[in-house]
């Protein structure tokens, strides 16, 4: 049976625990934007792209149906 180290060292438990940690610095822009912090500190201090900060503040497009 995998134990949880040996999935951690397959190439898909290294994908889920990449997703895992962008997802969780995602969930904190919000609220150092709130506090002040500029778009270029954030993405500085969490090492993120300046796209990637930008994206969580900005509301998503509906999508268009023909």
């Amino acid at each position: 049976m995998l134990g949880l180290e040996d999935a951690k060292q397959t190439r898909w438990g290294q994908e889920l625990l990449a997703k895992g940690r962008l997802e969780a610095k995602l969930e904190v822009v919000p609220g150092m934007l709130e506090r002040g912090f500029s778009f270029e500190e954030v993405a500085e201090l969490l090492k993120l792209e300046l796209d990637q900060v930008r994206q969580v503040t900005e509301p998503e497009k509906p999508s268009q149906s023909l």
